[in-house]
Formats: structure tokens, C-alpha cells, sequence
């Protein structure tokens, strides 16, 4: 028993059978590695005197001073946007850690911060959230990558956000005044990229997404505890607030090396949102009728 090839004939009495075949039209080679090219034992004897400098057919330099691959940056082709996703932690002596979840969109930048009680799915507010900062970004019904780490916790919140977004679900209101649920339509593919484990550099871009975040989330409590004259501990009320406030300030005043926010990448314009300091008092007047405030 042989095969029979495409547009081969069959023996006589049989049929003719024509077999499908697959065209190639084009290459793709794998980036090659430095082969270590092996010195002469002089060469080793005068190296293992100092270990300088690094050299990649030594064991030693290699188990001391090596370093991963380089993570090069690549474009997409295919154009879609990029979502990265990552963990945070605030912590204060004799208080609970605040888990902030950090998310930065890859062409205009915009930053997500939000605190809540604890990492992973189980609590519904960070894929709520993520699915509402994917709508101000516009991006509510178009394709995107979601890119994390292996951690389960965020791949579990980011696999909830791509089963809401594949199907229309009933969702909860954000607000405690929105009675009832929300119902979202079908909305595009959500492609799940993870980083391999233990390397950290190619979480390059979300990790320095999230060193923003901290670093304001510090300073602006710095600025809080300078006005109150008391610490502030990580599990007081108005930390989730700093934690959303610092991504409003970061999308709207920090400036790329383009020369624009992230607001401005998204909305074509500078942001009008009134200058206050953080817990500032500011004096107001509102501008909804007396009988339709409700305490508001």
C-alpha cells in the first residue's frame, strides 16, 4: 500500500483522485543565539583568574552574571490594540495590603487604577471596572490583546472579562443609586496573551505603567498625611479614591515624549478638568434643584 499524489493516475480500472495540496509562499526563521565559540585552555586558565570580563563559555559567568534574552520591541501588524494588565500593593505598617489593579492601554496610553479588597475573579468589581474603562476608551466592541503574566489571579479576572465581552451578559451597576443590572451587548474578540514565566522584562511596559502609579499613589498620600497631620493607614476610605484619582491625573497632566497626555492621544484635545489639590475644600454651589437632590 502506497499513497496516491496529487494529479497522480490511478491504475487502470480505477479513478483518477485528485488529492488537495497546501502552497507555501513564504519563510519565517527562527532568530538564531550566540553560539559560544570555546577558547584555548590558556585563554581559560587566565580567565579564571579574575572572571573579566564576562564571558559566555564560562559556567561560572554564566551562572553569576547571566542575563535573559533581550525582549526586542515588536509592532503588530494586525493593528489591534493592546490591553496590559498587572498587580499592585499598598501596605502600611499594622495594616492590610490594598490590592490596586493597573491597566495601560498600549497606543494612547491611557492608565487604569483601581483598588479593591483582594486579587482573582471572586470579587466582581475588577472585571466590572476593566469593562468600563475599556468603554471610555472606545474599545468596547473591537477586537483586543489582553496582556498579563501567568499569575492565576489576574488570568482568572482577564478570562471573566473575555467570556462577558464574547456574549451579552447582565452585569451590576457600579453605583449604589443604579438599581438593578446592566445589560451589554456582544462586543468583540478578546485575544489573551501571557509573558513567560519569570520574566519580568516583557512586562516591560505594564511594570512601568505600574511604577507610575505607585509612585503618584505615594505622593499624593504624602500630600493628604501633610495637610491631616496623621498617617494614613492602607485600609482607610479614602485610599480607593486616591488610587482612581491618581489614574485621572496621570491620563490628563503626564506628558509622553510626543508631547501629549493620554486623554489627548484618545480625545484629540487638552483636558478642562478644574485644578484642585487632593482633599482640598472647595466651595460650591449645585446646579440640581433643591427638591431633586435626594442628599446628594
Amino acid at each position: 500500500i502506497r499513497p496516491i499524489y496529487a494529479n497522480e493516475v490511478a491504475p487502470p480500472g480505477g479513478e483518477r483522485i485528485e488529492v488537495p495540496s497546501e502552497g507555501e509562499f513564504g519563510v519565517r526563521n527562527p532568530r538564531t543565539l550566540l553560539d559560544p565559540k570555546l577558547p584555548s585552555q590558556k585563554e581559560v586558565d587566565e580567565h579564571n583568574l579574575s572572571h573579566l570580563p564576562y564571558r559566555n563559555w564560562c559556567p561560572c559567568c554564566v551562572a553569576g552574571k547571566g542575563k535573559a534574552a533581550p525582549h526586542f520591541r515588536q509592532t503588530r501588524t494586525d493593528g489591534l490594540p493592546e490591553l496590559h494588565c498587572d498587580y499592585c500593593f499598598l501596605s502600611t505598617e499594622g495594616s492590610p495590603l490594598a490590592t490596586v489593579l493597573v491597566a495601560k492601554e498600549k497606543n494612547t496610553k491611557m492608565t487604569l487604577s483601581t483598588v479593591f479588597p483582594m486579587k482573582g475573579a471572586s470579587v466582581e468589581f475588577p472585571v466590572r471596572r476593566i469593562m468600563q474603562f475599556l468603554k471610555e476608551l472606545g474599545l468596547e466592541g473591537a477586537d483586543i490583546i489582553l496582556k498579563s503574566d501567568q499569575e492565576n489571579s489576574i488570568l482568572d479576572v482577564l478570562n471573566t472579562v473575555a467570556s462577558r465581552r464574547s456574549a451579552g451578559s447582565k452585569v451590576e451597576a457600579l453605583d449604589e443609586d443604579d438599581k438593578g443590572s446592566i445589560e451589554t451587548a456582544p462586543q468583540g474578540r478578546s485575544i489573551h496573551e501571557s509573558s513567560p514565566v519569570g520574566s519580568s522584562g516583557s512586562n516591560g511596559f505594564i511594570e512601568r505603567g505600574i511604577q507610575s502609579v505607585e509612585g503618584q499613589t505615594q505622593t499624593i498620600t504624602f500630600a493628604f498625611e501633610s495637610h491631616t497631620g496623621a498617617k494614613t493607614p492602607s485600609d482607610h476610605n479614602i485610599v480607593p479614591w486616591i488610587g482612581e484619582y491618581v489614574g485621572v491625573l496621570l491620563n490628563r497632566y503626564s506628558v509622553g515624549a510626543d508631547g501629549k497626555t493620554g486623554y489627548e492621544r484618545l480625545k484629540g484635545k487638552v483636558a478642562s478638568l478644574p485644578g484642585l489639590e487632593c482633599c482640598e475644600r472647595a466651595h460650591w454651589r449645585s446646579n440640581v434643584l433643591a427638591k431633586d437632590r435626594q442628599n446628594k
